[in-house]
């Protein structure tokens, strides 16, 4: 009885810890709560969606508030949808909020003032659900491969009123990749977020300055990774390039990750591990490192180092390489590896919601049944597969740039917080059972995190900020 109380008294203390005012919003008494969202948008700003069922009408209601760096919230237009909404994408433009939902063979795009004043709708009907997604801070593009016309298919979306497509004939030598690519689980990596092990996929898409890079690695074993640049501006719109590692004596299993124009790939041999940096667009190799030659100083001791190599080199594991920046400009370079078997990649509490909405899909399929949800409610996520607890046995390399080597001991800060998403996944669970809170969701910004509830006692809502610890 002790410890529990003396926990309550914590979660107490921590939950009025904060200096930030609250924000608190009454909902009428004709909504019945579902679900919340709460996401992280362009320039420390944040986005808190909450999803009611409106008794009146049999309507849902997507109810928007709209949170400044500085901790003002405006609560934004109303929207109406026959369904539970399934949102795609959002960015922002100026003023202006756009959200992107798909509905019924619809996709409905939604534009919000973010100072709550206005409100303009399109639906596009008889539409496919979009699959490769990339969320912009300030424009959301759809990629997918027309199999008849044998082109790449570009929607960019600004807003309701702007819709671009592009299309962009395959030449013949690129076909046999293209069907490799989009017939494979392409994952979209937004660099702009940091996810510590990154993805683990062989084919990957990243996107920066109207380019999209697709990255992809067919064979694990094999030094070849390959390059096609989509450039949505030029007049060449395709560009492949292969980038060949140094000789391994055994490779094992390989990965990869683009930032800045270079291409980072790690690849676990026999009885070493080695980190090559490419320059994109001159294809030429700027560096070669060994972890047991060049990085022996990252790991504690010469048991600590072969455990590494070994852990990383078995077939069970995939080695992991991704890269932050440091607030002095230079690159935090993280290697680790993780069991590819039960690993999950994804864009934190974004991509959490969005693997949370396909299970249920799933389950809706078996059960024949509609158990939905908009935003991540924690205490009903597939916890065991979504926070698979990865143990950390990372090294982190810090690199100039020039690509030199700092040995330095001094702890560096980086600019993208490593989130502990288990130490927060626990905390939320403490404060609903212990504070009668519930519909929580998250959004992490560089140094503080929101947090977004409503009370089990009151059909009320909270949007409360804490320092990240």
């Amino acid at each position: 009885m002790k410890i529990k109380i003396l926990i309550i008294s914590f979660l107490v203390s921590f939950f009025n810890s904060t200096s930030e005012k609250e924000f608190s919003y009454a909902l009428p008494k004709y909504y019945k709560l579902k679900s919340t969202l709460s996401l992280k948008i362009a320039n420390q700003k944040t986005l808190h969606l909450a999803v009611a069922k409106n008794k009146n009408s049999s309507e849902y209601n997507l109810i928007p508030f709209f949170m400044n760096k500085e901790g003002k919230v405006n609560k934004l237009s109303t929207l109406s949808f026959k369904d539970e909404p399934e949102l795609v994408s959002f960015h922002i433009v100026g003023n202006q909020l756009t959200l992107i939902n798909y509905q019924n063979d619809q996709l409905i795009i939604d534009d919000l003032a973010v100072d709550g004043t206005s409100s303009k709708r399109k639906i596009i009907e008889d539409t496919d659900k979009p699959k490769n997604i990339i969320t912009e801070a300030h424009e959301t593009l759809f990629l997918k491969k027309n199999e008849k016309e044998k082109n790449i298919q570009v929607t960019r979306v600004s807003n309701s009123e702007n819709i671009n497509e592009l299309n962009f004939k395959i030449p013949s030598n690129l076909e046999n990749s293209f069907d490799r690519i989009f017939d494979s689980k392409l994952q979209i990596i937004n660099t702009e977020e940091f996810v510590k092990n990154g993805s683990i996929s062989n084919f990957q898409a990243y996107y920066k300055d109207d380019k999209i890079n697709l990255i992809f690695n067919e064979d694990e074993k094999d030094q070849n990774i390959s390059l096609i640049a989509i450039d949505l501006q030029g007049e060449n719109h395709f560009k492949l390039m292969n980038f060949k590692t140094p000789e391994m004596e055994k490779l094992k299993n390989s990965n990869s990750y683009f930032k800045n124009n270079k291409l980072f790939v790690i690849n676990s041999g026999k009885d070493d591990i080695q980190l090559n940096v490419f320059n994109a667009e001159k294809e030429n190799l700027l560096k070669n490192l060994s972890l047991k030659k060049n990085l022996s100083h990252l790991a504690k001791n010469k048991e600590d180092l072969e455990d590494f190599i070994d852990n990383a080199r078995k077939s069970k594991n995939k080695p992991t390489v991704t890269i932050n920046e440091t607030k002095n400009g230079k690159l935090a370079v993280r290697m680790d590896y993780v069991n590819k078997n039960s690993y999950h990649y994804y864009d934190f509490w974004w991509m959490q919601w969005q693997f949370h909405w396909q299970m249920q899909m799933q389950h809706t399929q078996m059960m024949n049944q509609v158990p939905r949800s908009f935003g991540p409610n924690i205490t009903s996520l597939e916890i065991d597969d979504l926070y698979y607890n990865e143990k950390d046995h990372s090294y982190t390399l810090i690199l100039d740039e020039n690509l030199e080597i700092d040995k330095q001991k001094n702890k560096f800060e980086t600019i993208y917080p490593i989130i502990e998403e288990e130490k927060y996944k626990k905390r939320i669970e403490e404060m609903e059972k212990n504070l009668k809170i519930e519909n929580t969701s998250l959004s992490f910004l560089n140094t503080t995190y929101r947090l977004f509830y409503s009370n089990k006692n009151e059909n009320k809502l909270y949007i409360k900020t804490f320092n990240i610890d």
